[in-house]
């Protein structure tokens, strides 16, 4: 195999320097922004949760660094985790941004056909969450996922009419998306990179099984 130069190097590990699309790197699949660009954008675009896409990245930034700020022309996001720290980070913040979802929906109870003995059985499920000490589980590191299908599974038991399921829903959908989250199953580009996520966290737990690391 004839040896690769610098630039080859450059363009096989950052993507030809392509902006504004997927490309997948030696690194692992990456999206270089466009300037002024919000992860809610990217996320909305990539079909990728903008809160993972603020997981991966927010390691180096600034404490008030948001999946709101703007970005750099050419910012490289990574989509996929791959690392444990990745997974612990998409963890803690999926578990602070469903808590904040219950505060909302505790204010929005009318709108949702809720009450607030509704909302505490939804707390109750966070904690729940919270406390899966499973480090061989997905459902550890995606709360959001068995959080989302609970509160979708309440609403259809609460709401008495149609109409008011749909308005229920949707006043959810703006509350889930605007911290940072895509329904799971909007589209088949969405269950894709969902699927990714989880085949990449079943690539690690094989990697700790071979050296000895599992648990």
């Amino acid at each position: 195999m004839e040896k690769l130069s610098e630039q080859e190097k450059h363009h096989l590990k950052y993507g030809h320097g392509r902006r504004g699309v997927r490309v997948d790197t030696v690194q692992g699949p990456a999206y270089f922004s466009l300037n002024n660009e919000q992860l809610l954008e990217i996320g909305d675009k990539m079909n990728v949760h903008p809160l993972t896409l603020y997981s991966l990245f927010r390691w180096d930034q600034d404490p008030d660094f948001s999946v709101r700020s703007r970005l750099y022309h050419g910012t490289r996001l990574f989509i996929v985790p791959s690392e444990e720290w990745e997974f612990d980070y998409i963890r803690e913040d999926e578990l602070k941004a469903i808590t904040k979802i219950c505060d909302k929906m505790s204010k929005a109870s009318a709108e949702l056909c809720l009450n607030e003995s509704d909302v505490l059985v939804l707390k109750s499920k966070v904690q729940e969450l919270s406390k899966n000490k499973d480090k061989e589980s997905a459902d550890r590191y995606f709360v959001s996922v068995p959080f989302y299908r609970a509160v979708k599974d309440m609403l259809k038991n609460k709401c008495a009419k149609k109409d008011h399921l749909q308005r229920a829903e949707k006043k959810f959908a703006q509350l889930w998306e605007a911290i940072g989250f895509l329904e799971p199953e909007r589209n088949a580009a969405t269950i894709r990179s969902f699927n990714e996520q989880k085949e990449a966290f079943e690539v690690l737990l094989d990697w700790k099984r071979e050296h000895g690391e599992s648990k």
